[in-house]
């Protein structure tokens, strides 16, 4: 039996929790999609480039000096991204 993909794997976890499907909303919908997420972060990092960048509508981008708090360590970083939609 083959292991799910990790984000696979973590957006059932949730979807058990507290019944919201992270990656089926995120997947749903028909704009284009931005995430950030901390270089130095290596679940983040392991997720994005797996299983998210074969998806056409959303772009990765990993922010440098960074880890899995990025709006705490790099704010400025996440504001401008905010600015930029």
């Amino acid at each position: 039996h083959d292991a799910l993909p990790i984000w696979e794997s973590y957006s059932r976890s949730i979807k058990g929790v507290i019944g919201y499907d992270v990656l089926g909303n995120l997947l749903s919908l028909k704009i284009p999609i931005n995430i950030l997420y901390g270089a130095d972060d290596s679940i983040s990092k392991d997720l994005a480039r797996h299983d998210l960048s074969n998806h056409i509508n959303i772009q990765l981008e990993a922010v440098t000096n960074a880890g899995h708090n990025l709006p705490l360590e790099r704010p400025e970083v996440v504001a401008e991204a905010i600015l930029r939609v």
